[in-house]
């Protein structure tokens, strides 16, 4: 897991104490929160890729010649592919 993910498991696990202790509808509030929190903290981490994974123009015909490019976006600035 990332840095983020840890972090916001680490908060979970030191607020089950105190949820522990509390009465049954605040223990209901905590477990759905810190669902929630996890699973954004694990979504968010998940990006495409970035400008490191450049390829150039030949490369990309290629990979396309290939049969490995699944789908093309085309924008304005920028073309992003979805490799197999």
């Amino acid at each position: 897991f990332s840095a983020p993910v840890a972090r916001a498991f680490a908060e979970v696990c030191a607020g089950a104490d105190a949820a522990l202790r509390s009465n049954a509808d605040q223990q209901l509030r905590f477990c759905a929160s810190s669902a929630a929190a996890l699973l954004l903290s694990y979504v968010v981490t998940l990006q495409p890729a970035q400008a490191a994974d450049v390829v150039n123009y030949s490369d990309f015909v290629d990979s396309i010649n290939r049969g490995e490019v699944e789908m093309v976006r085309v924008q304005e600035d920028m073309l992003s592919a979805q490799y197999t």
